[in-house]
């Protein structure tokens, strides 16, 4: 079975502006432009259920059996966004993209590091509207403790979940407690015909079993490698 690839334009380089005497003639400049290239990648999961619990349960287990399985894919894939190895069949996430900028806390994280991070993804011309953090509940706490400077009661973090007037949402989906911060709007989470549920009444039906198998096909594309940022070490120092 083949799929057929898929590939995204992405904007290497900007065309030039020129100024121009009243009569001069302008010069001809284009747009560079590059391939993201995405093609299905495999996420299953599947559980087996007894007849006798689908039989006497008063709720509907296969129901719940469905969206418990639903549930794990998207955990999966949304964790694949972020982190994806690129081997072992899975997607290359934000942090395993060739390209994307780093900052190393080396310590515990400063106001300076915060700033690199911001630094980094403007001079990428990354889109202030889409520009967002992403960490973990620890790297959270940490920074709503840190103070920007010493024996002043500002903070890395505010009251409104902000740092230097960007949202810091909170997800165990980061290892190791690492930074993101970028343009979410530059990675595109592809997916094939959705999510297929499969209801197999006869694998299992020698032991009484009905196995429920879940699956999906998708991939993760970056668009502008230099529109994130990312920690190469923990911001819960």
């Amino acid at each position: 079975l083949e799929f057929r690839r898929v590939l995204f334009r992405s904007l290497s380089a900007a065309a030039t502006a020129y100024w121009l005497a009243e009569d001069g003639s302008g010069t001809g400049s284009v747009q560079t432009f590059g391939q993201v290239s995405v093609s299905p990648h495999r996420l299953a999961a599947f559980t087996d259920v007894s007849k006798q619990l689908l039989a006497q349960s008063s709720v509907d287990m296969e129901g719940v059996v469905r969206g418990d399985l639903a549930s794990i894919l998207a955990i999966a894939a949304d964790k694949a966004v972020i982190e994806g190895s690129g081997s072992s069949n899975q997607p290359t996430g934000i942090l395993n993209t060739s390209g994307v900028n780093s900052v190393t806390f080396g310590a515990a994280a400063t106001w300076a590091k915060v700033l690199a991070f911001v630094s980094a993804v403007e001079q990428g011309n990354a889109d202030a509207a889409n520009m967002k953090w992403i960490s973990t509940p620890a790297t959270k706490a940490a920074w709503k403790g840190a103070v920007k400077v010493s024996n002043y009661p500002s903070f890395l973090l505010d009251d409104n979940n902000e740092a230097d007037g960007y949202q810091f949402l909170v997800t165990n989906q980061v290892s190791s407690d690492k930074v993101v911060f970028g343009d979410w709007s530059q990675a595109m989470f592809c997916t094939w015909a959705g999510i297929s549920v499969l209801v197999d009444p006869y694998t299992q039906a020698t032991s009484g079993l009905v196995r429920i198998v879940a699956d999906m096909y998708c991939d993760v594309g970056v668009r502008q490698a230099h529109a994130f940022c990312a920690s190469t070490d923990s911001g819960a120092q």
